[in-house]
């Protein structure tokens, strides 16, 4: 029997097998890689921008696609570059209703919505500004060590973009972490652009985006010292519990003989008679002529006050004796004059004949 009659024969049948394999493929392939509906925001890019022109804004700068196509398709687009585009090619200074047409899609899948389909671009002349590049230090040095010096190069910057951007920065940064170092090795950082709050502009371009900055440290005099809060005034009819400052000590530097006339470094005097009912006060540290604390200047803290009389409690952990101001008494409140109330006596017995059997007072006068 020939191939050609081996094929036609029991052909229905074959078709049949067919037909049954096919279904049962197609049942186990949507079983495994179903096809599926999906939401995603999809950024929105421009194209073909003129020439002397730059972006300052798009409204919206995301839109809201539903998706439909296979699950593994849908996985595949985290890794694509799908995007929103609107083709800006003939526009002009101002602001552009522009249409927006997807790119980068994989194959597969399918966008039936979009929450969007124009965007606003508004187009601004391109601007170039000179700006001097500032080393900003972060961070505290290793103990026993001080900044001496910065230098950045190059010390100036160009930055480029839309005018409207350009005219809000403020300064161009360098920023350097120096947090533990003591060494002067010069360190690449790239440049950010800053405006009048302190904020970053990612608007424009910097160029060159980067520096060199060198920090110059040098070696100090330090001592740890522990911190003494300082308690001026009390409300009247209290007094203090406890007392503790955080941190408990800090570092001082500056000349090894007046460090070394400091014991302890007192707090600016508290009075706790402005906030009643207050238990955290920031104050600042009453630092010798001469003499420098590394970190903060200032320290939290922590107070309770009882009524006088009350019975006293065991102070918090970590909590020190408050040091005195200065000697004084507690200012009378306002209003009517209130008076201690007096010890009582004891009430003398009252007079009359002792009782029978009782011996009189030798120095009692006796009754006749």
């Amino acid at each position: 029997m020939s191939i050609a009659d081996r094929l036609r024969n029991n052909l229905s049948l074959k078709l049949v097998s067919l037909i049954v394999a096919l279904v049962i493929w197609g049942t186990v392939h949507n079983q495994a890689d179903p096809l599926v509906a999906r939401q995603q925001a999809v950024t929105v890019e421009t194209a073909d921008v003129p020439e002397g022109l730059a972006v300052a804004d798009i409204d919206p700068t995301q839109i809201t696609a539903t998706l439909y196509g296979r699950r593994s398709a849908l996985e595949r687009l985290a890794y694509s570059n799908a995007c929103l585009v609107a083709d800006l090619k003939g526009a002009e200074i101002g602001t552009a209703v522009v249409p927006v047409e997807p790119r980068g899609f994989p194959p597969g899948i399918e966008i039936r919505h979009l929450s969007n389909r124009m965007v606003r671009v508004a187009l601004d002349a391109v601007v170039t500004r000179a700006r001097p590049v500032i080393v900003q230090v972060r961070g505290e040095p290793a103990q026993g060590f001080m900044v001496a010096n910065t230098q950045v190069r190059p010390d100036e910057a160009t930055v480029s973009g839309p005018s409207t951007e350009v005219r809000k920065v403020a300064r161009v940064v360098a920023p350097v972490d120096i947090s533990g170092h003591n060494d002067a090795a010069p360190v690449t950082v790239p440049l950010m652009a800053i405006d009048v709050g302190g904020l970053p502009l990612t608007g424009v371009t910097i160029e060159p985006p980067q520096a060199a900055v060198t920090v110059q440290l040098r070696q100090v005099n330090s001592r740890t010292v522990p911190v003494a809060p300082v308690i001026g005034k009390l409300p009247a009819g209290y007094e203090m519990a406890s007392v503790a400052a955080r941190p408990v000590v800090v570092t001082i530097t500056g000349d090894a003989q007046k460090i070394a006339a400091v014991e302890a470094l007192q707090t600016a005097p508290l009075d706790l008679t402005d906030e009643p009912g207050k238990t955290q006060y920031v104050v600042p540290l009453q630092l010798p002529a001469g003499v420098t604390v590394l970190g903060a200047s200032s320290v939290r803290v922590t107070v309770a006050l009882r009524k006088k009389g009350e019975a006293n409690t065991r102070p918090a952990a970590g909590t020190t004796a408050p040091t005195p101001a200065a000697e004084t008494t507690p200012e009378a409140p306002e209003g009517p004059a209130q008076t201690q109330p007096e010890t009582p006596r004891p009430t003398p017995p009252a007079e009359g004949p002792p009782p029978a059997g009782a011996k009189p007072h030798p120095t009692a006068p006796v009754q006749p």
